[in-house]
């Protein structure tokens, strides 16, 4: 036999030893992480059976407050749905429903029948008495109702102008009124009042050590003012009287 097969030989014989010392371990390591998981899941089934049985606790508690609170206030519940199923529809559309009863009609007496001639001679009794007939409601309604006259939107229109002229005339006239006239009377009088004419600063001659410089002096005051070339046509407040200035 080669040494070199004795070499491999040895070499597998001292894996597979290895491998039986490890399978043992490696089942010990499973089993242990299979024992971990068992516990985990075990506890968190007891934790969340107690979360529900203090939810569960809970929730009895304000089904007894609330059915302790009907007992105590009765009023307070609401109608059942059936009752408001069954209301009528005029109800939710907000109409009412009348009954009118019929009363008695009235009993209009009819003419009796005239008697002929021949009735009256062979009889000889005297006709009976004519009895009143009552007119009918419509009769009633066409005589009582006068006729609309053509001209009433004119005469109600006279009425109201005649109305007003009396009344205009018997009040006096309010200070107020009067006031108002007299500042709509006042107020074109002061709109075209022309503006105040505003101050100017007259031209001085300039110097001639200062190049580029101007002088102006104030209409108002007389005080005088050194400007620039740029500041020409534009307006400044003097420093003395404080009025605004045009610059020269």
């Amino acid at each position: 036999m080669n040494p070199q097969d004795l070499e491999i030989a040895t070499q597998l014989a001292g894996a597979a030893g290895l491998l039986i010392f490890l399978l043992p371990l490696i089942g010990t390591f499973l089993l242990l992480l299979l024992l971990l998981a068992a516990w985990r899941v075990a506890k968190w089934t007891r934790s969340t059976r107690e979360a529900l049985d203090v939810l569960n606790g809970k929730f009895d508690q304000l089904l007894a407050a609330v059915e302790q609170e009907q007992a105590v206030a009765p009023s307070l519940t609401l109608p059942p749905l059936a009752t408001m199923e069954e209301a009528p529809a005029a109800a939710a559309t907000g109409e009412e429903n009348f009954t009118f009863e019929a009363g008695p009609e009235p009993v209009y007496a009819e003419a009796a029948p005239e008697p002929t001639p021949e009735e009256n001679e062979e009889g000889g009794a005297e006709p009976p008495p004519v009895e009143d007939v009552l007119p009918g409601p419509e009769e009633e309604s066409a005589e009582e109702t006068p006729a609309p006259p053509e001209d009433a939107e004119e005469a109600a229109e006279e009425a109201t102008a005649t109305a007003t002229a009396l009344r205009e005339e018997s009040l006096p006239a309010q200070p107020w009124e009067e006031a108002a006239e007299e500042e709509e009377t006042e107020a074109p009088a002061e709109s075209f009042q022309p503006p105040p004419a505003e101050p100017m600063a007259s031209r001085l001659p300039d110097d001639p050590r200062k190049p580029g410089v101007h002088l102006a002096r104030c209409e108002q005051c007389g005080h005088k003012l050194a400007y620039k070339e740029k500041m020409v046509g534009k307006k400044v407040r003097c420093p003395s009287c404080k009025e605004a200035l045009g610059l020269p």
